[in-house]
Formats: C-alpha cells, structure tokens, sequence
C-alpha cells in the first residue's frame, strides 16, 4: 500500500466569553427594584436590552452599578463581549414591575377623645385592601385586622 497525501486543515479555535449572570431572578417586584450583571471573563464588556431583543455590538452597556426597574414589563437581555473572543450566549429575565399602592389616609387625627368616634381608612389606590391593628404593632400576621369600611374607637374606662 501507498501513502496517501496528506490532508491539512488550518483550525482556529475561538474562545466563547462566559454567559453573563442577572442577580434577580425573573418575577413579580415593587417599582424601582434594581438588579446588577456580571461576566467571570475577565475584561468582558456587557451590553443589554431592556425589549427582550438580543444586545448587540452597539446596545447599550452596563458600566456597573444597579439597574431600576421601572417599566412593566421589563425583559433584560445581556450578551457579554470580548476582543479576540465569541460574544457570550444571552442571559434573559423578565420581570413584572408592580408601583406600591399609596400609603392610606386615616380619618381621624391622632390626640385623645372624650366620645366614642369611628375611623375611616381610604387610599388613592382603587382596590386597597387595608390591615390594621389597634395595639400600634405593624399589621402583620396573625395581630393584624382586614378592614371592612369602618373602625369603632369607644372609651376605656
């Protein structure tokens, strides 16, 4: 048997830049929630989107810090990029951005009364629901009272 030619092939092998990290992940949150980015390659440079489309060579880049959150909804993208290196596979989370209810109005000012009196709790926010508590402890767990259109105050002896 005669050897064959011989086959030559020139190979370049590219590294691929890490797949960015979102710190929050995807979910229901309160307006102005922020959340940070980050690549473990060293030098790489994040650029997102905030649409849900794939960032590109010209999207905006994240310099660090804290990103708000303050659309609804919110699909951040990110895409690591790197000189001499592939861009990184996306990292995608979307969010649901909800605004905090307005902080509720109570009828009757604090001060001591000599009759009985009834309190009223209102909000600018349409379907409220309130808690309460009448020991001055947060209306949280098992103290706190739902609200139902009027509070009663009588007299203690």
């Amino acid at each position: 048997m005669i050897n064959s030619a011989v086959a030559v092939a020139a190979v370049t092998v590219t590294p691929q830049v890490a797949t960015p990290t979102i710190s929050l992940p995807s979910g229901t949150y309160p307006v102005s929630t922020t959340l940070t980015m980050n690549c473990a390659t060293f030098g790489a440079t994040l650029r997102y989107t905030l649409d849900g489309s794939t960032p590109t060579a010209n999207s905006a880049i994240y310099a660090g810090g804290t990103l708000t959150l303050s659309s609804n909804p919110t699909i951040v993208t990110v895409v690591a990029f790197k000189s001499g290196y592939a861009a990184s596979l996306p990292a995608t989370a979307q969010y649901s951005v909800l605004p905090y209810a307005a902080a509720p109005t109570i009828s009757l000012a604090s001060g001591t009364y000599t009759t009985p009196a009834t309190v009223t709790l209102s909000s600018t926010t349409p379907g409220a629901t309130f808690l309460y508590t009448l020991d001055g402890s947060s209306p949280t767990g098992l103290n706190a009272v739902q609200y139902s259109g009027s509070i009663g105050c009588r007299l203690v002896p």
